[in-house]
This record gives C-alpha cells, structure tokens and sequence, in this order.
C-alpha cells in the first residue's frame, strides 16, 4: 500500500491483529530500535492493531470489565456475525453489546499499559522525554450497535470519528490542557 515509503525502516507483521499480545511485542521491538537511535534525531511511528476486533487481550487484561453473565471471554466479530456487509446490522441482545464493549475495554487498558505506559517509561529512562513530542491517536473508534450496525468502515458517526488526540510537546506550558 506504500506506507514504507520516506521511512528508512519499516517493519510490518502479518499476523498483527491476530496475535493477542501484539501492543506487547511491538513495544518490545520499538524499544530496541529507540535504544539504538536515542542519539539521533528520529521520528518513529508506532501502530496497533490490539484494540481492534478480534477482542482477545491477555488475562488480566481481557478480562478486567467482564460481569459475571458475560458468555464471552473473547470475541471475534466475523465468528459471531458472518462475513460480509450485510450481517454488520444483526441485533444482539443488551448483555451480548455489553460484553462485547468490556473485551474491547480490555484491549484498551492493556494497549495503554504494555505499549504507551512502557514507551513512556522508556522516554524517560533513556533521558528523551524532555525533547521528544508525543502524539497519541487512534485511526478511528469502534462502533457496538450505536446506529444498528457494528465495527467501522461503514459509516461516519461521532463514535467512529471522535477519537483522542494526545499531544505533549517538549517543554510545553500546555500541561494539563484540555481543548474540546
């Protein structure tokens, strides 16, 4: 698709959304390449595929928002409503929407502790965060049945497009700031 070019290097794994611990691994591997670059100016891009369907993060993890009467400890979308365009208007009942959105929460929370916590940390250890700006965003948001149809792609609602934009800027006297 052309998004290896003006990067001197890329790397892109084929199973990066079906490995459940994929923000782990790509933490790791970012991290050696920050360790070999600290030094140099850089730009580094990272993306993820965790919390996206399927909704498999590791326990405790995929886990954590789960209630007792949920029958999904995972999930994958096109297991549970087929293929295709049209079986993205199925309705399922409330608890189903529900225990779908927890796995989902659950991949976020572990993104947000094995991938960013970490590259964070990691900043700081090798003495860049003072000089390095950090932008976190998501490519879009999911949706569960808010308009009677479910994942993205499909349409452009606020729960799709309405995503986080983190930015920390070095040296910024922004902190803290929230702009809606």
């Amino acid at each position: 698709f052309g998004f290896a070019q003006g990067f001197d290097f890329f790397e892109e794994s084929y199973w990066a959304n079906i490995r459940p611990d994929s923000a782990e691994y790509i933490f790791e591997k970012s991290s050696i390449w920050l360790r070999r670059h600290r030094d140099a100016q850089f730009f580094l891009f990272i993306h993820t595929y965790q919390p996206h369907n399927p909704y498999h993060a590791p326990a405790p993890w995929g886990e954590m928002f789960l209630e007792e009467n949920f029958p999904l400890k995972k999930a994958s979308l096109q297991q549970i409503l087929g293929k295709g365009y049209p079986h993205l208007f199925q309705d399922f009942s409330e608890t189903i929407r529900q225990n779908l959105i927890a796995l989902y929460d659950g991949e976020i929370r572990y993104t947000d502790e094995k991938l960013v916590k970490q590259l964070v940390s990691l900043l700081h250890e090798l003495k860049l965060d003072r000089m390095t700006a950090i932008i976190i965003t998501s490519d879009h948001g999911e949706e569960f049945f808010d308009h009677s149809s479910w994942g993205h792609g499909h349409q452009l609602y606020n729960e799709i497009l309405h995503v986080p934009l983190i930015i920390k800027l070095p040296g910024s006297q922004m902190r803290s700031r929230r702009i809606d």
